[in-house]
């Protein structure tokens, strides 16, 4: 049995592909916001439940179950992780969010603790032919 070659997808039927699945989900955003509210809803069916237990809730067609709580880890005093693994290692494993930064250091400041080069990832926008592009630079 001889197998026939892969056919490999053109540059144009890929950005056409693209742009049909990004016109796909963008009719389908009011449903995912109307299906996040509906999850929020239904969590908050089980406000007061033990964080180890778990419940059903029956609709006609569907049955949601809602599990126990995930466990959750947080540091309880970074100051005392500090002191116990030291300077050094301390640094190289601790990370800040920059937007913490952002809220402590006036802007004048920030070039002293914060680098900004243009080494981040690149937007592609698809949009229908005839179409102009709209020049969004940041």
């Amino acid at each position: 049995m001889k197998r026939e070659p892969l056919k490999t997808p053109t540059s144009a039927e890929l950005i056409d592909e693209l742009g049909d699945l990004q016109k796909q989900i963008a009719a389908a955003a009011p449903l995912a916001k109307r299906a996040a509210a509906i999850r929020e809803t239904i969590l908050g069916w089980t406000k007061g439940l033990k964080a180890t237990a778990s419940a059903t809730f029956d609709g006609t067609r569907y049955v949601a179950v809602v599990g126990a709580c995930q466990n959750k880890r947080t540091i309880k005093d970074a100051a005392k992780v500090f002191d116990r693994l030291g300077k050094k290692v301390f640094l190289e494993v601790c990370s800040v969010a920059l937007s913490a930064i952002e809220e402590h250091v006036p802007l004048p400041e920030r070039p002293h603790y914060i680098e900004e080069s243009l080494t981040g990832p690149r937007r592609l926008e698809v949009m229908a032919r005839g179409r102009a592009p709209v020049d969004r630079k940041k």
